[in-house]
């Protein structure tokens, strides 16, 4: 996936709530908390304080607030001094402020979009059906044989990858020719835990954390064949469908929105994207990175 440069840049500007213990929570806005400086700091001046700090400072906040609110005072008046001197109008500082400022708003500007995406029930239910195929399950059944992957067999006689290749096949053979799945499961797959089930293997979604390659064969098979085996890392699978159906609007509603919200703010970032894309006049000064050439022998 290639990111728009506009993601690239809103990746570290996301701002997080402050973590407050139930003890702090309970503190009144209004109730004197510290002096710093002389000056009294209530809990609420310090929440507001505190609620400018990027994710990356939270969590030493949580962890020392007294601290934290040290760090904050101490920038804050640096900064004025800055200010007082005229650091802030001179360049590169001003420029580098700006797009500090221009980033964060920028990712308010994402976060206020996304936050008002709203899909009634019947747009809901219309990107359901339309998008069918995404929500199919299959039932399925599996024979697994494992092999070693290493020069020398393990302790427990994993056969190599020849031997199990020969063995999958000949299973294989046998299924064709009539012979039982749960059956040559129970007796010969490695995959214990579906093995003691005849082969079951549940029911498989789209969406489930299989390897592609497995995934893609499920669902490319009709309801009854058997595949032809296929190689994994540390085994071969036979996988067989005994019926495909599809998951209720109910079971995949809060999927159905997300995919929509991703969809629909994918195409509107494609767009800003699109019309900020850098035709180039002068390759001299926009020139592009060459690879480092191959390390000579």
């Amino acid at each position: 996936m290639r990111f728009s440069g506009i993601a690239l840049i809103l990746c570290g500007f996301a701002f997080a709530q402050v973590p407050q213990t139930p003890e702090q929570a309970k503190v009144p806005d209004d109730t004197v908390v510290a002096t710093v400086d002389g000056k009294k700091y209530t809990a609420g001046e310090v929440r507001k304080l505190a609620a400018g700090l990027p994710p990356q400072y939270l969590q030493g906040y949580a962890m020392n607030p007294a601290n934290g609110l040290q760090q904050i005072l101490m920038t804050k008046n640096l900064a004025e001094e800055a200010r007082k001197k005229g650091i802030d109008k001179e360049s590169p500082t001003k420029e580098q402020i700006e797009f500090q400022v221009n980033s964060i708003l920028a990712n308010l500007a994402v976060s206020d979009y996304t936050m008002k995406l709203f899909f009634s029930v019947p747009e809901q239910q219309k990107y359901y059906e339309a998008h069918a195929a995404q929500f199919e399950q299959a039932k399925v059944r599996v024979i697994y044989v494992a092999f070693s992957t290493g020069a020398v067999k393990s302790e427990t006689k994993a056969p190599t990858e020849a031997e199990a290749k020969t063995k999958i096949e000949g299973l294989r053979k046998q299924l064709l020719a009539g012979a039982d799945f749960g059956k040559l499961a129970k007796e010969n797959s490695d995959d214990k835990e579906s093995a003691d089930k005849g082969g079951e293997w549940g029911m498989i979604k789209r969406s489930a954390k299989l390897p592609d390659e497995v995934k893609k064969v499920i669902f490319a098979l009709k309801v009854g064949a058997v595949s032809e085996p296929v190689k994994q890392p540390n085994g071969f699978y036979l996988l067989k469908v005994d019926e495909f159906s599809k998951q209720s609007y109910e079971d995949v509603a809060s999927q159905v929105i997300d995919q929509m919200k991703q969809e629909k703010f994918a195409a509107w970032i494609g767009e800003i994207d699109k019309r900020f894309k850098v035709k180039v006049e002068n390759s001299d000064f926009f020139p592009r990175a060459q690879p480092p050439a191959p390390a000579s022998r």
